[in-house]
């Protein structure tokens, strides 16, 4: 832990980054229990 180092970034790049990654991971989600619903019904 001593040996850590702390990178500067640019704030708004990092939120729009850690945004889209986060709205893919919800949309996919959501997406497959859609998926799963229509699955018990075939």
């Amino acid at each position: 832990m001593a040996n850590e180092k702390i990178i500067p970034v640019n704030i708004e790049d990092e939120m729009k980054s850690s945004y889209i990654d986060y709205s893919m991971s919800v949309i996919f989600s959501r997406a497959t229990a859609v998926v799963g619903v229509f699955k018990k019904f075939a």
